[in-house]
């Protein structure tokens, strides 16, 4: 969505960030189609309201029990963000499985989410700027090469030599938000950026 509106001519856009996204489809997110959310931690799996008692119970104590699975609630998540059809599985979604975010966060992340992710974000296209702008952009690494390489083309599509391009290795897209080393390898290399603009 970013990208399209940075490739209006009447809007005053000086740059982006962008996290793991690319300027034309299909993305990293993969709709299930339907009219429902387009995007989940659970997707088809369990209801919304099931989603959202595993979020409070993980924010409540991630080692006590969950209330989807027989297992503890923190773990119960990060396997289900780890195995999300959306993002391909994998850890598309997010590595917390793997110690990379701590549950807790990643549960406190995707409660203020939205429960209809705009589908302009997993189904729409940017069309082609016609200008350049500076892009920082970051990938995750847990989608593996191809993604990455998506990720830092699209970014060069729009800024060129302007470009800025990190990816972030281990992490799923979440992790680049709510991951336990987010502030020294997306935050801080975002600051850093902006104050050279």
């Amino acid at each position: 969505m970013a990208y399209g509106v940075a490739a209006r001519d009447d809007q005053p856009v000086g740059g982006l960030i962008i996290l793991d996204g690319v300027p034309n489809g299909p993305g990293l997110f993969r709709s299930e189609g339907g009219r429902g959310a387009a995007l989940d931690v659970t997707g088809s799996r369990q209801t919304f309201d099931e989603r959202e008692r595993l979020l409070r119970a993980v924010i409540r104590d991630p080692k006590g029990p969950s209330p989807v699975s027989g297992g503890k609630a923190g773990a119960a998540l990060a396997d289900l963000a780890y195995n999300a059809p959306a993002f391909g599985g994998a850890g598309g979604m997010s590595t917390a499985r793997d110690g990379v975010t701590d549950p807790r966060a990643l549960a406190q992340l995707l409660l203020t989410f939205d429960r209809y992710w705009p589908r302009d974000a997993v189904d729409g296209r940017a069309k082609p700027s016609k200008r350049t702008m500076p892009v920082m952009a970051f990938a995750s690494g847990a989608q593996g090469q191809a993604w990455t390489d998506r990720v830092r083309q699209g970014a060069e599509s729009f800024a060129g030599a302007k470009t800025t391009f990190e990816e972030v290795p281990l992490h799923g897209h979440l992790d680049l938000l709510a991951g336990k080393l987010a502030a020294s390898e997306v935050f801080e290399p975002i600051r850093v950026w902006l104050l050279r603009k």
